[in-house]
Parts: C-alpha cells; sequence; structure tokens
C-alpha cells in the first residue's frame, strides 16, 4: 500500500511538472508560475525579478503592512485557504528564529538561499527547468508533514493539490 502511495504521489508530481494535469488559465501551473518573473531576452529569470517577486507576495501577505507575517496572517491569507499545507511550509521555511513572525529580513535570506539552491548550473539566471525541478522537491516536503520522507495516506489526502477541484 505503501509503494501504491508513493506512486500516485510520483504521478500527481510528474503531471503538474509535465503540464498534463494542472492546468491553469490555459496553460500548465508551472508555465503561470514561471511568467510571473521577468524574463531576460533569453527567457531567464535574474535573481533580482526572483526577490521582487517574493517581496510582492510578503506584501500581500502582510495585511497590517508592518513588514511582519504572523501565522496568523499567513493561515488567513487567499493563498492558505487554497493550499494551507504549502503555506505552513513556506511559513515554516522563512520562520528563521522560530518566533512565530516572518519578519521581513527573515523572508530576504530564505529567498537569496533559495535562489542560489535552484541555480544548478550556477550562471546567476534560472531557467524554467530548474525552477520546476525545485519546486517539485519543494511541493513534496510541503505535502510530508512529519518530515520522514515518505508520504502516508493521511498526509496525501490533507494536502490539497493545484488541480483539485473545490
Amino acid at each position: 500500500m505503501r509503494d501504491l502511495m508513493m506512486i500516485t504521489v510520483l504521478v500527481v508530481i510528474g503531471l503538474m511538472s509535465s503540464g498534463c494535469a494542472g492546468k491553469f488559465r490555459g496553460g500548465d501551473m508551472s508555465s503561470h508560475m514561471f511568467n510571473k518573473y521577468e524574463q531576460t531576452e533569453e527567457g531567464l529569470v535574474t535573481e533580482t525579478s526572483y526577490t521582487e517577486v517574493a517581496v510582492s507576495r510578503f506584501e500581500r501577505l502582510d495585511s497590517d503592512d508592518d513588514d511582519n507575517v504572523t501565522r496568523a496572517e499567513s493561515t488567513e491569507s487567499r493563498f492558505a485557504q487554497f493550499m494551507p499545507g504549502i503555506m505552513e511550509h513556506w511559513f515554516e521555511k522563512n520562520d528563521i528564529n522560530s518566533d512565530d513572525v516572518v519578519e521581513k529580513p527573515e523572508m530576504s535570506t530564505t529567498t537569496a538561499k533559495e535562489f542560489i539552491a535552484m541555480d544548478t548550473n550556477k550562471d546567476d539566471l534560472l531557467s524554467k527547468e530548474e525552477m520546476k525541478s525545485y519546486r517539485k522537491g519543494e511541493l513534496f516536503d510541503a505535502m510530508d508533514s512529519d518530515g520522514d520522507g515518505v508520504l502516508t495516506r493521511a498526509e496525501f489526502q490533507s494536502s490539497k493539490s493545484p488541480f483539485e477541484t473545490r
């Protein structure tokens, strides 16, 4: 049964990355997400563009404009209503000092480290493929609520996927 669950998760992640599932307003989810970033003529994302999008997301979460995102602000966000597991993963990843508040400098530190981790060819630019590869692992981590590297049926069923109907 565990093998079946793991195969199901891998198929879901594979479908998301290939664009066969997760259709989003006429395109696949990964293309939609990648197109949020300003790109070079070669279709690559700079660290500046990546950071600008992260700051914009942070500011949307910061409902009281105090340059901090509290756990309450994150769980009450529109995104958390759609994908609570991924929002929780974002919060835990960015709350570096574990004080239940993500401060803008914490988010900036995490964003810089994330860019470096995604830039596998170390050219200081992100391709769509580099970003997709990193995000697939991040999706799995967000669904794996106990962090043991295995998705149980309960973890899989409690995580809402981006192509799940409401």
